[in-house]
């Protein structure tokens, strides 16, 4: 299976490149066995002088109005956190986790001492170093378990060299859940209360000691993602400069500590850059922005190779993963709102460094491209704070500056205030998005979001969903019809594949037909073999096809103030599925060939003229994780042609 894996997607790249992933195949396990041999044979901590200058401060962040800040840290001072869907529970050692999808691993050892964690799980050549660091730990204080799936309850070795980690073996456990907590986005929350009390700052101190003695560099599943190592030093510098902001310092051994594994981060980041020739995505733009920032902050430590190599690729990057329509080219919405966040983040910071504004940073191009993601995003924001879910979903954030973002990852209203983008959702109109295939129309009292685009990835797929001809519906600011989301990835295998199938989309379906076909056990690709057009696109109306069916399927809907009116063809001879996924709290009446759809005392009426009606159950995904029990309703029948139309009374 792996070797036909390799031949399909050699078949799908350039001659040039694929002779480049042959060979890098073969020479892989020789590199890995030279690589494994260096870094364990000796400590993988550093050395490194104390810091003699303060680090310097960019980021402008002060203390905000934000009434559940307080609230939050007083969580994270217990080690408290509400991470991917699993609710609040502590991640001290010890915790038995509540499970998911029946599966749930034993609770682990306790340990309410740092030194005696180190002391049996910490591989030997570091437990030197990693108890001189722990000593550092200031009062009482109980350490995390950064190495929990706190959702299955599986726990990996902290001893394990970071390559040899292993996941995605469908086994029931997310590494996701732990690289989540080890982002440590959690540290600005406790950087904004510290100003009201002192134990914050302890609190902030004793969490990077801990994490820095708990993980020793290279080793375990917190080193074993460069995306997330990069994210995490981002979240500490913030941290650094939102204390420092307020005339709060955070004490000269921890500095110095931090900015030794800060220096071990961005190596790390360079000798394990998750880049490729054929595919390459949103882990290389944050380890690139983790470089940019980390060489900056680090200036007077020997940092320039990085730093100029960040940059270049920080350039290229922004006109490779940005269409020219400045959407990004992953084909989902929720991975543009991360990927810009990174561009936004970093280009704010490389103007206080250089003290120079965009336009005298980066190209024409690259300037037009972030002033349209911008646009974008402006675009997508909804009336309640959140967007459509078109394309994978995994709730990702670089900061999480305001308790919205922390408490309710669908909100990226937050996002836009921190970068002054002014949203664009109380205007009437329609605008287009053709490179990654959304298209929006805007009335007085709906909204619908429609999908019809590529796979992504320049058309090697990765988080695009068979969503082709999918749209999602807001009536008075309230979601009615919805996308199911995405759930998990890689615990999971027949989950993850379902929720990115033709029959989670609010779409024709044809039985078990995929719009685009899956490849063999891959969790992420997409064969990119399906026609598609839009035809019409206007404040009137919406057309456009595809043929994923094996026959060309067309949808038509007409726009009027309070009415839609869709018409859907297909001509292949076997029984269609026309789905509406309705969110959790819509009620349904079911009379005829009609469906009162309702919701906190207003109607929306569902018709159909064609084919019979059943009423079924499927799991809505929100947020990465989370699944809320809902209703969704088909239209049936081996009609060519199905006519249905949406009433808001």
């Amino acid at each position: 299976m792996r070797q036909l894996k390799l031949l399909y997607h050699i078949a799908k790249i350039s001659p040039r490149i694929a002779l480049k992933k042959v060979f890098s195949a073969l020479t892989r396990k020789s590199k890995l066995a030279k690589m494994r041999a260096k870094e364990t044979q000796n400590s993988s901590y550093i050395r490194f002088d104390s810091i003699v200058n303060p680090l310097p401060i960019f980021f402008d962040y002060r203390s905000t109005e934000d009434t559940n800040i307080i609230d939050l840290a007083d969580r994270f001072l217990k080690h408290e956190f509400n991470l991917l869907g699993s609710g609040w529970v502590c991640l001290n050692h010890g915790l038995q986790a509540g499970g998911i999808e029946g599966v749930n691993y034993p609770a682990k050892k306790e340990y309410d001492e740092l030194e005696a964690f180190i002391s049996e799980k910490v591989n030997e050549n570091n437990q030197s170093e990693a108890l001189r660091i722990a000593s550092l730990i200031k009062g009482e204080y109980r350490p995390i378990d950064w190495q929990l799936d706190f959702r299955s309850g599986y726990q990996w070795d902290v001893a394990t060299w970071h390559k040899d980690i292993q996941f995605a073996d469908d086994r029931g456990h997310d590494i996701k859940n732990p690289w989540e907590l080890g982002r440590m986005q959690h540290l600005p929350v406790l950087a904004f209360a510290s100003t009201s009390n002192k134990e914050y700052l302890i609190e902030i101190e004793n969490q990077i000691i801990d994490f820095i003695a708990s993980n020793p560099p290279k080793y375990g599943v917190q080193w074993n993602s460069s995306m997330d190592v990069a994210i995490r030093a981002i979240n500490w510098l913030v941290t650094k400069d939102i204390l420092e902001n307020a005339g709060i310092r955070l004490d000269d051994s921890v500095v110095t500590e931090m900015a030794r594994s800060l220096y071990q981060h961005m190596t790390h980041i360079r000798e394990n850059i998750e880049w490729s020739d054929g595919i390459r995505g949103n882990h290389y733009l944050a380890n690139i922005c983790g470089l940019l920032s980390i060489s900056i902050y680090l200036e007077e430590y020997d940092t320039k190779e990085y730093y100029e190599f960040a940059l270049n690729e920080f350039i290229n990057e922004i006109d490779y993963q940005f269409n020219d329509d400045g959407t990004n080219f992953e084909a989902s919405t929720n991975y543009h709102f991360l990927s810009m966040e990174m561009v936004l983040l970093t280009s704010e910071l490389l103007e206080k460094y250089l003290k120079k504004s965009l336009d005298e940073i980066f190209n024409s191009s690259v300037s037009d491209k972030i002033s349209k993601m911008r646009d974008y995003a402006a675009d997508l924001i909804r009336e309640n704070g959140s967007i459509a879910q078109i394309g994978d979903n995994d709730s990702g954030f670089i900061l999480k500056l305001h308790s919205d973002e922390y408490l309710d990852s669908n909100r990226k209203d937050k996002v836009l205030e921190r970068f002054q983008i002014k949203s664009n959702y109380g205007s009437e109109s329609c605008v287009s998005y053709p490179e990654t295939g959304v298209y929006i129309i805007r009335k007085q009292r709906y909204r619908m979001d429609i999908s019809c685009g590529g796979i992504g990835l320049n058309g090697k797929g990765g988080h695009a969903h068979n969503d082709l001809l999918s749209f999602t519906l807001m009536v008075d600011g309230k979601e009615i019809i919805v996308d199911p989301g995405s759930y998990v990835y890689t615990s999971f295998h027949k989950l993850r594949n379902f929720y990115r199938s033709t029959q989670m989309h609010n779409t024709l379906v044809i039985g078990d037909l995929e719009q685009r076909n899956f490849i063999g056990n891959e969790l992420s690709w997409l064969e990119n073999n399906t026609k598609l057009k839009v035809e019409e696109f206007d404040e009137s109306g919406f057309s456009a096809w595809h043929d994923g069916n094996g026959e060309k399927h067309t949808r038509k809907i007409n726009f009027e103030e309070s009415n839609i009116i869709v018409s859907d063809e297909c001509r292949l001879d076997k029984e269609k599925e026309i789905k509406f996924h309705l969110a959790p709290d819509v009620e349904i009446e079911e009379k005829d060939k009609i469906f009162v759809l309702k919701y906190k005392g207003k109607r929306i009426k569902l018709s159909y003229e064609q084919g019979r009606s059943k009423i079924g159950e499927y799991g809505y995904s929100p947020k990465y994780g989370v699944k809320i029990k809902s209703k969704v309703i088909s239209i049936i029948g081996t009609e060519a042609k199905f006519d249905w139309r949406i009433e808001i009374l």
